[in-house]
């Protein structure tokens, strides 16, 4: 891949990003869709440790599953944080 087509994937996804803790914290100031999307997105936030043994590094599938959780985290607490300054 070049650097240019790196880069408009990049900014594709950086905006991807921003409209979804838009999205979100809009979501969030109405207390139905809150618990809503606090239902749907349980499962996608519980990486499966219990499946791993402790003794063996991840392996790619669940590293990429881990990178995917703390994604999600990291959209959450932005739009938490988005919609405490439009408070």
């Amino acid at each position: 891949m070049n650097d240019e087509r790196f880069e408009q994937l990049e900014a594709r996804v950086a905006a991807q990003h921003e409209t979804v803790v838009a999205m979100l914290a809009a979501m969030l100031e109405d207390k139905t869709l809150s618990a809503a999307f606090g239902r749907a997105i349980g499962g996608l936030l519980t990486v499966r440790e219990q499946d791993e043994d402790p003794g063996l590094s991840p392996d790619g599938a669940f590293a990429h599953e881990a990178r995917v959780a703390a994604a999600l985290k990291d959209i959450i607490r932005s739009a938490e944080a988005r919609c405490r300054t439009q408070e």
